[in-house]
C-alpha cells in the first residue's frame, strides 16, 4: 500500500471512527455534520470526498454508484456483445470491488474497523429509519437497473431468454445479478473479510447455481402464459 493510499483510509477511518462515536453516544439526529467533521478535524469538502451524506458514514455500505454512461452502456449492449445477464453481474462487481477498495479499513486496523461495523449493528438498531432508508436506496438502484435492461430487451431481443413480458425478464435479470453481490457481501461479512476480487462474488455464484439446479419447478415446465394465469 502506497503512502497516499494509506493516508486515504487513514482519514476515512478516522472519519468513521469519530462520527459512530458521536451517533451513539447522543443519537444521530442530535448530530450535525459540522459535528462529525469538527470531531475527525476534517472539512465539510473533504467529508464529501468520502461520503455521500451523515447517513452514508452512520451505516457504511451503499449501492454502488453507477453514471448514467453506466446505464447508457446497459441499454445499448447488444448480442453480438455477449450475454446481457454477464455483462450486468460484471458491472456491478467491478463496482463492488471498487467501492471495496476505497473503504478497505479491514487490513489498516482490523480491531478498530471491527469496533465500527458493531457500532453501525447498533446505530441501525435504535435508529430503524437508516436501515429503511439503506433499503430504499437499494430498491431504488434495482428499480433503475430493471427499467435500463427492460429497454434493452424491448430494442434488443436477441438479448431475451425467456417468453416472459420485457419488465418480467428485466426483475429476473436484476435479482439474479444483485443476490450475487449480495450474497458475497454476507458471506465477506460473516468473516469479517473485504470483498476485494473477483473469486469473492464467483464462489457465491456458483454456490447459488448449484442450488438452484437442485431447485425442481412445481409446474412442470412452466412458461409466461402460466405466469399470466397465476397473476392477482
Amino acid at each position: 500500500m502506497g503512502l497516499r493510499e494509506r493516508k486515504r483510509l487513514e482519514t476515512r477511518l478516522r472519519i468513521e471512527d469519530e462520527a459512530t462515536r458521536l451517533f451513539l453516544d447522543r443519537s444521530f439526529d442530535g448530530v450535525t455534520l459540522e459535528e462529525v467533521c469538527e470531531a475527525a478535524g476534517i472539512s465539510r469538502r473533504t467529508f464529501f470526498n468520502y461520503f455521500s451524506s451523515k447517513e452514508h458514514v452512520a451505516v457504511g455500505k451503499q449501492p454502488p454508484l453507477l453514471t448514467k454512461d453506466d446505464f447508457d452502456k446497459l441499454e445499448s449492449f447488444s448480442p453480438a456483445q455477449g450475454s446481457l445477464p454477464q455483462y450486468l453481474y460484471d458491472m456491478l462487481t467491478k463496482k463492488r470491488i471498487e467501492e471495496a477498495k476505497k473503504s478497505d479499513n479491514a487490513n489498516l486496523d482490523p480491531e478498530l474497523a471491527e469496533s465500527i461495523r458493531w457500532r453501525r449493528s447498533q446505530i441501525i438498531e435504535r435508529f430503524p429509519s437508516l436501515a429503511l432508508s439503506k433499503l430504499v436506496s437499494y430498491e431504488k438502484l434495482r428499480s433503475d437497473l430493471a427499467e435500463a435492461v427492460c429497454k434493452n430487451l424491448e430494442s434488443h431481443p436477441g438479448n431475451r431468454s425467456t417468453d416472459m413480458e420485457a419488465m418480467e425478464e428485466a426483475h429476473l435479470i436484476v435479482t439474479a445479478a444483485t443476490t450475487v453481490q449480495w450474497a458475497a457481501a454476507t458471506s465477506a461479512a460473516r468473516r469479517g473479510r473485504t470483498l476485494n476480487s473477483t473469486k469473492d462474488f464467483d464462489i457465491a455464484l456458483v454456490g447459488l447455481q448449484k442450488i438452484f439446479s437442485a431447485i425442481e419447478p412445481a409446474t412442470p415446465e412452466p412458461t409466461a402464459e402460466t405466469t399470466k394465469e397465476n397473476r392477482p
